[in-house]
Formats: structure tokens, C-alpha cells, sequence
């Protein structure tokens, strides 16, 4: 209701924090592994998966960006804690390493990695 009556007092942003978690906490019920929802207008996803089939292959053989519109933007391995941003798009994957994919939801989740 303060939304709507904001609106027409013509507020040209009204922030309504209840409902962006709840958007957040559906979307990762639905999606496991899912780390953001981006609020950008069109519905980026940011989820992590883990490398089961791709291992022994590299990001550039997949070639990602242009047959799933996905990016991958960075890389952990087992022994790191912490992501290794702009993986090298040459070095083989190993099973378990998990990759951080960028992309519309629907584009990740069609992936079988």
C-alpha cells in the first residue's frame, strides 16, 4: 500500500526491503548452489556449481558465452578457499572445482556440468 501510494506522489524509487528477501530467499530455494540474484532489470543469476562431466575439458573447449550465453568468472579449487577471478580459459577442469557462472537463469540452469 505505501508503494502504491508512493508511486503516485511520483517517487521515482521506492525501496521495498521485505520483498527483495523474499525474491532472494525464493530464488535460492529454487535454484541450489545459487550465491545472487542480481538486481540489474533482466534477472542475472551468479550460482556456483561444481565440475562433474566438463573435468579434462577447458573453458575454452565449452565455449560457454557463445552457445549458453554463461560466463564463467572465476574459479575455486579444492585447496583454495578463495576464488581465482578471470579463470585462464586454457587450463583443464578438474572434477570438484567448483565455477562461478554469470548468465540468465534459464541459461544456467540448462547447464550439465
Amino acid at each position: 500500500q505505501h508503494a502504491t501510494v508512493l508511486g503516485r506522489l511520483w517517487a521515482h524509487q521506492v525501496v521495498q526491503p521485505e520483498r527483495e528477501a523474499a525474491i532472494q530467499v525464493a530464488h535460492k530455494i529454487n535454484n541450489p548452489g545459487m550465491l545472487d540474484l542480481l538486481p540489474t532489470g533482466g534477472g542475472v543469476l551468479l550460482q556456483e556449481i561444481t565440475v562433474e562431466r566438463w573435468a579434462g575439458t577447458t573453458l575454452r573447449d565449452l565455449t560457454l558465452p557463445t552457445q549458453s550465453r554463461v560466463m564463467a568468472v572465476a574459479i575455486k579449487t579444492g585447496a583454495d578457499d578463495e576464488y581465482q577471478f578471470v579463470p585462464n580459459p586454457d587450463t583443464p577442469l578438474k572434477k570438484g572445482e567448483m565455477l562461478l557462472l554469470i548468465g540468465k537463469p534459464e541459461a544456467i540452469l540448462q547447464l550439465r556440468p
